[in-house]
């Protein structure tokens, strides 16, 4: 007698695959998106997509978002940069309390770039930090 898995598990490992999947779906559209930043012909197009995403955005994919806006500020110019980091604070905005217990990342993150010597992105910085509080 052979003796199948559990439906209930079967299902939790399936679900499990394609929310993975989604996943990484989800951070290779993201980074693309950062990517746009770069380009003032392209910029204002990659901050209404990574917009229209952060709305859609579950609680539990917001570690990913954090790395990824940290990861791209290496490589964005120093506009990119500024704009990258103003998205925490619209992460913030948009999901409120929701994103306290990843606040320790996103200040990370915006300490780093304030080693920047740009000024606007430490005027961004500053902004973003407003936004989180």
């Amino acid at each position: 007698m052979v003796v199948s898995p559990a439906p209930a598990l079967t299902n939790s490992k399936h679900a499990a695959r394609e929310s993975k999947e989604a996943l990484a779906e989800l951070k290779t559209k993201l980074e693309f998106a950062l990517s746009r930043l770069n380009d003032q012909d392209t910029q204002r197009t990659g901050i209404e997509e990574i917009r229209e995403f952060l709305q859609t955005l579950y609680p539990d994919w917001f570690p990913m978002v954090i790395a990824c806006i940290g990861e791209a500020g290496t490589n964005l110019k120093p506009l990119g940069r500024c704009e990258s980091v103003k998205l925490l604070g619209l992460l913030a905005e948009l999901h409120g309390d929701a994103v306290i217990p990843l606040l320790q990342r996103m200040l990370q993150v915006v300490l780093t770039r304030l080693q920047d010597a740009d000024l606007h992105l430490r005027e961004a910085c500053a902004e973003t930090v407003f936004r989180l509080t």
